[in-house]
């Protein structure tokens, strides 16, 4: 079987590597972190994921921008996608994430909780 991967993409440095060690250390998977959307979004056309997790308002490519390149990419890959959503969000980002229907963590994250979400994308045991 192979080796589930995570992609975590989030300008925030901490957070990534706080959610990267969370989920290498409670699951086995591979886990990789970009701080750049603009970055992620070249690394998928060449890498494969079973996972995307990513902060919604990042500064340079927004939550939504990753969102429509990954379904122009492949339809599949927004059944993997996982927001992380800040404290206070506008009502376009609202209108965005119900439009998505995308699973969501709201900021500050909550370790049960992501795992439980990551659990279920990845089918394993809950």
């Amino acid at each position: 079987m192979k080796q589930q991967k995570i992609l975590i993409i989030d300008d925030d440095k901490d957070n990534c590597n706080k959610l990267c060690e969370l989920l290498a250390k409670s699951l086995p998977i591979r886990t990789i972190a970009l701080n750049s959307a603009k970055k992620a979004i070249d690394h998928i056309g060449l890498n494969k994921y079973d996972v995307y997790i990513i902060d919604l308002a990042m500064r340079n490519i927004s939550g939504p921008e990753f969102y429509f390149e990954l379904r122009r990419q492949d339809l599949e890959n927004l059944k993997k996608l996982l927001f992380l959503v800040p404290m206070h969000i506008g009502d376009d980002l609202l209108r965005f994430l119900h439009f998505s229907q995308a699973p969501c963590i709201h900021q500050p994250i909550n370790h049960e909780d992501v795992l439980k979400i990551v659990r279920s994308m990845l089918n394993f045991s809950v």
